[in-house]
C-alpha cells in the first residue's frame, strides 16, 4: 500500500483489493470446512447455511442501522455524532456486529453445552479408570515415580503398570 494512501484518505480505496482479500477469506474458510466434514456434499451444506445465516444476519442488522438517522435528531450531540457513524459506515458497522454476534454465540453454546459434553465423557469412562496420568516417564524412572505415587497420592489404590 503506497504511504501516500494512507496519509489521505480522500484518495478512495484501492482497488481490487479489498474484494481478493474477502474471496481468499471465503475460499480459506470453505476449504476449512470441507476439511473438516471429510465430504462434498456436507460441506456444501454447512457452507450454504453458514451464508444463509450470514447474510440474514447482515438484513437483520442493517435493519436495526436504517432508523438511526431519526433517532439522533431526538438526541444530544455526543451519542448523536455516535449513532450517525454507526450508519454512515453501515456494512463496516455489520461486519463488526456480526463478528461480535459470532463470537457471543460461541460462548454462550459453551456454556449450555459445557454440562452436556462433560456428562456424556463421565458415563463413557469405566467405573474403575484411573483419574490421574503420568507422561513421559522413562523406563528407569518408572519404579521410582511409582513408589512416589503411591506414598503420596494413591494411598487407597495402587497404581497399574
Amino acid at each position: 500500500m503506497p504511504t501516500l494512501r494512507v496519509l489521505r484518505r480522500d484518495l478512495g480505496p484501492q482497488p481490487g483489493g479489498a474484494v481478493i482479500a474477502h474471496l481468499v477469506g471465503l475460499a480459506l474458510v470453505a476449504g476449512l470446512i470441507w476439511w473438516q466434514a471429510g465430504e462434498a456434499r456436507l460441506a456444501l451444506i454447512v457452507s450454504g447455511g453458514v451464508v444463509a445465516v450470514m447474510a440474514l444476519s447482515a438484513l437483520l442488522i442493517q435493519a436495526m442501522l436504517w432508523p438511526l438517522s431519526r433517532l439522533a435528531r431526538h438526541i444530544p450531540a455526543g451519542p448523536r455524532l455516535g449513532l450517525l457513524g454507526l450508519r454512515q459506515r453501515g456494512w463496516e458497522t455489520t461486519l463488526q456486529a456480526m463478528a461480535l454476534s459470532l463470537g457471543l454465540l460461541a460462548l454462550l453454546l459453551l456454556t449450555l453445552v459445557r454440562g452436556d459434553l462433560l456428562d456424556a465423557w463421565r458415563n463413557q469412562v469405566p467405573a474403575g479408570a484411573p483419574n490421574r496420568f503420568v507422561i513421559n516417564i522413562q523406563p528407569e524412572q518408572r519404579a521410582p515415580i511409582q513408589d512416589w505415587l503411591l506414598a503420596t497420592v494413591l494411598r487407597t489404590r495402587p497404581c497399574s503398570p
